[in-house]
C-alpha cells in the first residue's frame, strides 16, 4: 500500500511539473505575442488555455482519489493541500496569460 501510495504522490508531482512548465510557456509567448503584435501568438496561447484546464480538472481529481483512498495524514496531507493550491495558482495565472494575449 505504501508503494502504491508513493507512485500516486510521484504521479501527482509529475502533472504538476507538467502544468507549471504549460503555464510558463504560456506566460512567454503570451509576453511575446503582446511586444511584437503577435496574432498567431496570442491564438497559440489562447488555445493552450484548454489544456491547462484539463490539467487542473486531472490534478483536482488525482488529489482527491488519493484522500479518498488513503487518508493522508501528517506531512502527507500538507503535501496534497500544497498541491491543491499550487493547482489552482498555475490555472489562475494560465487564465492571466490568456488575458494578456
Amino acid at each position: 500500500m505504501a508503494r502504491h501510495f508513493e507512485l500516486e504522490l510521484d504521479q501527482l508531482r509529475t502533472l504538476l511539473i507538467r502544468m507549471g512548465s504549460l503555464v510558463e510557456e504560456q506566460i512567454d509567448c503570451a509576453v511575446r505575442a503582446i511586444s511584437t503584435s503577435d496574432v498567431s501568438l496570442a491564438r497559440l496561447v489562447m488555445d493552450r488555455d484548454t489544456k491547462v484546464d484539463e490539467f487542473d480538472n486531472s490534478i483536482d481529481q488525482h488529489c482527491m482519489r488519493i484522500f479518498a483512498l488513503t487518508q493522508p495524514v501528517a506531512i502527507d496531507l500538507r503535501l496534497l493541500m500544497a498541491a491543491l493550491k499550487i493547482n489552482n495558482e498555475l490555472e489562475r495565472i494560465g487564465d492571466i496569460a490568456v488575458n494578456l494575449a
